[in-house]
Parts: structure tokens; sequence; C-alpha cells
């Protein structure tokens, strides 16, 4: 069953497409994620300096933060993926499929 999924006990073969998968779309998707972050960013931003009354100008201020945090978070998390690849594909590829789990 293991040569099945992994075409041998390393799971190197296995691993080696997600990796090459992951190591050309991160870095379009960084940028993807950077280009609509700024975008709306920017047009929050607009929406909050014209914003007159009080409570339009809460909500655009409180909008304009939300955004700025969400897509920051999401930028980061995409980016510490795209840095930890190698670690995580050699933790994968160390298991020996051959040895029974025994807890």
């Amino acid at each position: 069953m293991y040569n099945l999924l992994a075409n041998g006990p390393d799971m190197t073969n296995a691993v080696q497409p997600v990796y090459d998968f992951v190591s050309v779309l991160l870095p379009i998707l960084l940028g993807l994620i950077f280009l609509i972050g700024m975008f709306k960013c920017i047009s929050l931003g607009i929406a909050f300096s014209k914003s007159d009354e009080n409570g339009t100008h809460e909500k655009a201020k409180k909008d304009l933060i939300n955004a700025i945090v969400g897509f920051s978070l999401i930028f980061v998390l995409i980016l510490v993926l795209f840095l930890l690849r190698e670690p995580i594909i050699t933790w994968i590829s160390g298991y020996d499929l051959t040895t029974p789990y025994n807890p």
C-alpha cells in the first residue's frame, strides 16, 4: 500500500510535486494578495477621507483598520508557509512507511 501512495518508503516521490507546486504558486499568490490588499486599503482610505458624518466616519475607520490587519495577516501567513516549505518537506520526507506505527 505504501508504494501506491509514495513510490517508496521515504515519500520523496510523493512530496516533490507538492513542493514544486508550492514553489511556483506562492510567489504569485503573495503578489496578488499584496496588490488586492493595496487597492482595497486605498479605496477604504478614500472612503474614510470622504466620510462626513460621525457614524460613517467611525465605520470607515473601523473598516480600514480591519482590512489592513486582515490583509497583513494573510500576507504574513502565506510568506511563512513559503519560507517554511523546505523544513516541512524535509520533515515529511523523513518518515519511513515500512515500519508500523506504535503509539
